[in-house]
């Protein structure tokens, strides 16, 4: 009777400790979309990262009207030009070819790291703003709301988070200026 009066305790105990630590594990959720979407900074670099994209674009396409415009006198001189000739105006080609998929590769690596130094100050103060709010309302977890596969109503922080992030990024952008 001992044995089983002390399992019924320690079965009860343990339920006890499991609710109330169920209990203080607190959850809520934020739309990322909505907390950055009017963000002035996160705006100011789209057209930035636009810009830069444009200039970008703009140049590979002149170099590809370059050697498009090589491979037709090329074919247009094939059968007057010496074969000396014709070898330098292949290589002139090749080169060119090869300069293009070189700057296409530029162009995407710098891009990605105008892209990451952008978003990486933006990032840390999401963040931030996620903590502060987080910290004020005692919460355990904080998820983004696209990657959770189920929600019914809870704590949504969305809105918490924008002020804190508008005010994080005043006190950023306006020391650079």
């Amino acid at each position: 009777m001992k044995k089983i009066l002390l399992i019924a305790i320690t079965i009860f105990s343990v339920g006890l400790f499991t609710a109330n630590a169920q209990n203080n594990l607190k959850f809520a959720h934020f739309d990322y979309q909505k907390v950055t979407d009017s963000l002035p900074s996160i705006l100011a670099a789209q057209k930035r990262l636009e810009a830069a994209e444009a200039e970008m674009t703009q140049e590979l396409q002149e170099l590809e009207t370059e050697y498009n415009d090589m491979l037709i006198k090329y074919d247009r001189a094939k059968d007057t030009l010496s074969a000396l000739r014709l070898k330098i105006m292949e290589e002139d080609i090749q080169l060119l070819g090869q300069k293009i998929q070189y700057r296409q590769q530029d162009f995407q690596t710098e891009y990605q790291r105008m892209v990451e130094s952008f978003m990486k100050p933006i990032e840390d103060n999401v963040q931030k703003a996620i903590k502060i709010v987080a910290e004020k309302h005692k919460l355990n977890y904080v998820f983004e709301k696209s990657t959770l596969m189920y929600v019914n109503g809870g704590l949504d922080l969305t809105d918490e988070i924008r002020v804190e992030l508008k005010k994080l990024e005043n006190a950023r952008t306006s020391g650079n200026n």
